[in-house]
């Protein structure tokens, strides 16, 4: 199963962080209530605005961001790093981009990383709001330590010459209508976007522009083939963290409408220098476990499309597999039935990553 105990502390020590910030504007964890009227202030904003822009000019709004909003983000960032972190190409990275870093919720997650790993780099800032990076200045002072900031800029224009080695555009695609071409001079991209039917779907359909641009997707994806999934309005491609660590959070949420124990979250991770061959036997868990009366399916994708992978209760065999994990799959020993693929024994299957 998924643990949140290697973040745990790190994300606790961050809120104590987030907490010196709004106290400078009137808000507090210690009031739950008054930050939940404005979370969900904010939420209905995000829904009723389809630029998803966050009015950083409003202290409420401010506050919300950064007391609920920019934690989750945090969250959901560290586990995506953990996933992706055999791809991640660690000793090259000199130059990164967080775009539309917001308050710098995917910069402070990488920190973190690039701590355990003794590797330091240049910190590249994009966000059209001043607010917003005064904002990550300020947390910044105490949070980030191997990133260096070497610039923060409200468009590119202030980038003339700089070639990325990892750009990373969290939650800010959405408010545009397309990719800005900068970002496709990166020689790593990670692109991340809600977990929502439409959203994550205009997110697979970027795969084929990605790779007509001279990338190689790395991850969620095991092949280089269109996204499956879009042939179906029923499914389409998320992750999962794994529940969020007791904390202030819970206190707020006991006056919200909306719960977030575990966080969702669309991801596309691509690479020009990454060229590795195909692997045609590996296999992407998509759903988490489907359980029903006699067994328990999961949907997979591969270059074959999106099957079901079933194993029969009565079979007796332990295997724990969630979303995000990845399979190979040694089909000459799995029964095909109907339309799933039937588990007889556990040498069929082996896990080659689990999902952080």
């Amino acid at each position: 199963m998924k643990t949140n105990e290697e973040f745990k502390q790190f994300f606790i020590d961050f809120l104590e962080v987030i907490e010196r910030q709004i106290l400078e504007i009137g808000y507090s964890y210690r009031q739950p209530k008054k930050l939940a009227t404005a979370i969900k202030g904010l939420s209905d904003h995000f829904i009723g605005n389809e630029q998803r822009i966050t009015p950083w000019n409003s202290k409420e709004f401010k506050a919300a961001y950064l007391a609920y909003y920019t934690p989750l983000n945090l969250w959901r960032l560290l586990h995506l790093y953990k996933t992706i972190s055999e791809d991640i190409p660690w000793q090259n990275l000199d130059n990164v981009l967080d775009f539309g870093m917001g308050s710098g919720a995917a910069s402070f997650a990488l920190d973190y990383l690039l701590r355990e790993k003794g590797i330091s780099a240049q910190l590249n800032g994009l966000d059209q709001s001043d607010e917003a990076l005064s904002c990550f200045k300020e947390i910044s002072k105490s949070q980030l330590s191997q990133l260096k900031v070497s610039r923060l800029a409200e468009d590119f224009s202030n980038f003339t010459n700089v070639e990325f080695d990892f750009a990373i555009a969290s939650y800010s695609l959405n408010e545009l209508e397309n990719i800005p071409e900068e970002l496709y001079k990166s020689q790593c991209l990670l692109i991340v976007e809600p977990s929502s039917s439409e959203e994550s779907r205009i997110l697979m359909a970027m795969k084929e522009k990605l790779i007509d641009r001279g990338f190689r997707i790395l991850a969620p994806c095991s092949h280089q083939t269109p996204c499956p999934m879009l042939t179906t309005k029923k499914l389409w491609c998320h992750a999962r963290t794994p529940a969020l660590p007791p904390s202030h959070l819970n206190k707020i949420e006991e006056h919200l409408p909306f719960k977030n124990r575990t966080l969702t979250y669309s991801y596309l991770f691509a690479s020009r220098k990454n060229k590795a061959a195909p692997h045609e036997t590996h296999y992407r868990v998509v759903s988490d476990p489907l359980r029903e009366k006699g067994k328990t399916r999961w949907n997979i994708c591969s270059d074959r499309g999106i099957e079901t992978l079933s194993l029969l209760h009565r079979a007796q065999l332990d295997l724990d597999l969630n979303r995000g994990d990845l399979l190979e799959l040694n089909r000459n020993s799995i029964e095909q039935k109907k339309t799933e693929l039937r588990i007889k024994d556990l040498n069929s299957v082996s896990i080659v990553k689990k999902d952080s």
